[in-house]
Order: C-alpha cells, then structure tokens, then sequence
C-alpha cells in the first residue's frame, strides 16, 4: 500500500521544464513618485540614476493585453551589482503598472531575465507556449529595445518581463541625470607603461589608446589567460571571437591577424608571439559559475565573475553588457583531431583539451586599433589535474 502512495506521488509530482529564462538582468519598483524612491535608494548607495521618459513617440510598438495602446512611463535606471535598478512611475494610457498600484500600492514589480539572448520573437512563443502569453505590456524603445512583461504574477506571485538589447545598443542621453552624472562615465587612465601583475586566479584591467602595444606574458609558462577587449565609448561593442573567425578564416589567429569587434570593426592586431603556432584558440566560453556548479564546486571562482567584476570597476555596468562574451584564450592548448567515434564525419571533428602550452616568459603583443579596455583573467580552473592558477603579467607602450 505504502509502494503504491509513493509510485502515485512520484507520477503525480511536477517535471521540471527546459529551462529558458536565463540570467535574472533588472528589478524593478513601481512607484507614484519616482524622485522620491531615487532620493531614498542613492542614500542606500544606488546611483547615479539615468532617467527618461518612454512615450509613443520614442517607444514603438506598444501594446496592452495583446492590443494595440499607447502609454507613457518615467523610467530610470541605476547600476545594482551585476544587474540593473530600475524604478517606473506611469504617467498616462492603460498599463499593468497602474493596475499594480491600485491592487498592491508601491513596492518590487517585476523581475526581467535575458532568456540566455535567444530571438525575442522566440522568448514570447516561449512563453506563451508554457502558458504566460501573450504578453500584458510590449514595446520597443528607441526601436531597438525590446521589452515583453507575462502574466505571470497570479502563479508566480511575480511579475516576469524578458528585455533584448542588440549588440550595438547604447544607452541614449537621459532626460536628467540624478543625483549628477557619474564622473567621469568611464575611468580612462593613462596607460601603464611598466609591467603590471595579473595575480593568480583574479583579473586586471588597462586602458589601451589606439596606436599602443599590450604586451601579455605567461610568467610561469602554464596559464592560461581569457582576454576581452571592449570599446570604452560603446561597451556594448567587444571583441567577438565568432566574428574574428570569419575575418581571418583561421581557429588560432597568428601575427598580422587583426581581431575585429562584434559590430566587425578592428580592435587589435597581433604583432608578436613567442609561444608555438596554433597555442592562442578562440573556441572555448569562460568558466562560469554554472560550469563549477556542474562540477560539484559551486561558489568557486569563475572568469566570468572576473570579467563582470573588471567591469564594474572601471564604471561600465551590466546593462551596457549584460552577458559575458567569448574571451580569446591566450596560451590554452586545443586542437581539433580527427573523430573516429563518429562514422559520418571524421575530419578534424574532435575538439581536443591539453596543458597549456609555452614556455616561462612567452609573450604576445597586440597594437590596439582603437582605443580599448582590455580585461586578462588569470583562470582559476584549478579541478583538473595539473592545474594550478598562477600569475601573468601585461605593460603597455
């Protein structure tokens, strides 16, 4: 009797769904009085505040409950972390945020995810197809950024809104700036010009002026280094391995290739290399933190919380690069072998993962071709035999 309870409550109990949301990007507060909430919240450290207003002028496509309609909104937003604050204030048309003041007074109203940067047309069939669409509000700021909030509040208790942000996005000049504008918006010091240390495991960040040399060396010989490469104008614009790939036609770029952005303009070209052809492959994601958790170390180091962090510090927030791209992997020994496992293709199929190659002291030099930020993460893998994160250094001139 009691095997045949257990077999019903395991038939009846809940599957877990793909998992299609993604990383929680924004939270946002529904407020009457939008400058009093950014008074109270920069006294909490939130801030600087850039603050618009979404009208059907600068907002296309809006929607309410599947309609068309027009509506107006205050809306402000502020680095929290790796995510964004965001505060709504509706001002006029039909919109689920009135509806929220009325139902529940002020406080949190929704929570936006990136639904891992699939189409947006696919994150609304997503959605509708596991029964949260279509959405209650829509529209498309500046004609670039798209926004869908579900109903999902009565299952959830919560709001759900998923946001799309292109590859070339750039925030617009706000309305207003509280409490002031940051200053500078992003720190650009003068380059270093005698080396510098990467400590083992963490990440360090330079201002490369266009014209520069970033010159990157393996101390011990044995490390491998992930590199990012931002415009310090446009963060939204960064060093894109895939479209690297295309332009030089090559898995390892060598000296004379030039890395190009994700909007295909050249960021830097390689002028020197002292380590084995083929060492610096362009194939493989940062380890993250899901990657550790799969690994059973969750809360382990990661550099993709390296490069986030980097960021931050230097003023460029989640919202201008809400997901970690592709690094270069300097100094990281991959090949692709033949794969005799599979009978239809062979050839060069099998990624291969090996130590590290180089000798101590091998070195690349990159001559920036714009000015950059460039982030070097010392990778803290440390849970395969053999590796052990040690320090690097880097020097501009």
């Amino acid at each position: 009797m009691e095997g045949k309870i257990l077999q019903d409550a395991i038939a009846s109990t809940p599957k877990l769904a793909d998992p299609f949301l993604g990383n929680v990007v924004e939270v946002c507060i529904v407020t009457h009085d939008h400058r009093r909430v950014m008074a109270s919240l920069v006294q909490l450290g939130i801030g600087p505040w850039r603050v618009y207003t979404f009208t059907p002028e600068n907002t296309s496509n809006q929607t309410y409950k599947g309609q068309s309609s027009a509506f107006s909104l205050k809306v402000c937003f502020a680095p929290l972390g790796s995510i964004t604050c965001e505060i709504i204030q509706p001002l006029s048309g039909p919109n689920i945020f009135s509806e929220f003041l009325h139902d529940h007074g002020e406080g949190v109203h929704h929570v936006a995810y990136d639904c891992n940067d699939i189409p947006f047309k696919d994150r609304l069939a997503e959605f509708t197809k596991r029964g949260f669409g279509p959405p209650a509000q829509s529209g498309s700021w500046m004609g670039k950024n798209h926004f869908a909030f579900f109903n999902t509040e009565e299952a959830t208790t919560t709001c759900f809104e998923t946001i799309f942000f292109p590859v070339d996005w750039e925030f617009p000049e706000p309305d207003n700036w509280f409490p002031g504008p940051p200053s500078p918006p992003f720190r650009t010091p003068p380059p270093l010009s005698i080396p510098q240390r990467i400590p083992a495991g963490q990440a360090s960040t330079v201002f490369v002026p266009r014209g520069r040399v970033l010159k990157i060396t393996n101390t011990h010989g044995s490390q491998v280094i992930d590199t990012w490469a931002l415009n310090p104008s446009r963060p939204a614009e960064h060093l894109s391995m895939s479209h690297t790939r295309t332009a030089v036609l090559k898995i390892a770029p060598t000296v004379g290739d030039t890395f190009i952005s994700n909007q295909r303009n050249a960021m830097f070209t390689v002028i020197a290399d002292t380590s084995p052809p083929g060492t610096h492959v362009t194939l493989i994601a940062a380890c993250d933190a899901h990657r550790y958790r799969q690994l059973g170390a969750a809360g382990h180091p990661s550099c993709s919380e390296n490069f986030q962090t980097s960021l931050r510090a230097v003023g460029i927030t989640a919202s201008c690069l809400p997901s970690t791209p592709d690094p270069w992997n300097l100094f990281m020994n991959n090949s692709c072998q033949d794969d005799h496992t599979d009978p239809h293709q062979t050839q060069g199929n099998r990624l291969a993962l090996e130590a590290p190659r180089g000798e101590k002291g091998a070195f690349v030099e990159l001559r920036a071709e714009m000015d950059l930020w460039v982030v070097m993460s010392s990778c803290p893998q440390d849970m395969l035999p053999g590796m052990v994160p040690k320090d690097a250094a880097f020097e501009v001139s």
